[in-house]
């Protein structure tokens, strides 16, 4: 009596796939804002520690002075909050498509290509894997809400490029001022609202009295 054919392999619920390990350049486009962040705030305190050694013993203070007006200043302030989001988000989305199983066969999970602030909260331009469908990520809305302390959450695909997924995160009231990114400005106005599978009205049975 043979043993089992090697050749053949078993099927596992696409849940139970691990990720893929990330490759290297994918990983620095994930973590660039944190690396330049660290390579700026590294430059800056080698320059202020050399001035000071040249006898520049203002130069501290001053750029001392000016990070404090840049965290209290309201604007720069808004700024700076309206970026800890985009990087927030951006690593909560990633952990949400592993945790998930928002993944191919494969393990490769979806790519961030973009995250922006926007009037209500942020918007996240996603471009899906082959076997990845925004109409997937919509089901998970409840999940993207919670992980990414939004209120609300939206997403819409291209007309001409099912790939490309808009993910909107609403987490406060309109910012005066503020105007929304041109997202569809660069990749034009197709854009298909996802509506959840779950909260589309469900349909009159004829048959019922």
């Amino acid at each position: 009596m043979s043993g089992p054919d090697p050749r053949r392999r078993t099927a596992y619920p696409l849940e139970l796939v691990p990720p893929r390990r990330t490759p290297l350049l994918v990983r620095l486009w994930r973590w660039r804002t944190e690396i330049m962040l660290l390579v700026g705030l590294g430059a800056l305190i080698w320059l202020v520690a050399d001035a000071a050694k040249s006898g520049a013993t203002w130069l501290p203070p001053l750029v001392a002075g000016a990070i404090l007006a840049l965290v209290v200043a309201r604007p720069s302030r808004d700024w700076l909050q309206a970026r800890f989001w985009c990087v927030f988000v951006r690593h909560r989305m990633y952990k949400l498509f592993r945790e998930l199983g928002l993944h191919t066969l494969k393990g490769r999970v979806p790519l961030v290509l973009w995250i922006t602030p926007t009037r209500l909260g942020e918007r996240a331009l996603v471009l899906c894997r082959a076997g990845l469908s925004g109409e997937a990520m919509a089901e998970h809305a409840a999940a993207f809400r919670s992980a990414c302390a939004a209120t609300q959450v939206r997403f819409a695909r291209h007309a001409r490029h099912p790939q490309l997924v808009l993910i909107e995160l609403i987490r406060r009231g309109p910012l005066p001022g503020a105007r929304d990114p041109g997202l569809e400005a660069a990749l034009g106005h197709g854009w298909i609202p996802i509506v959840p599978e779950r909260e589309r009205a469900p349909m009159l049975d004829g048959s019922s009295g």
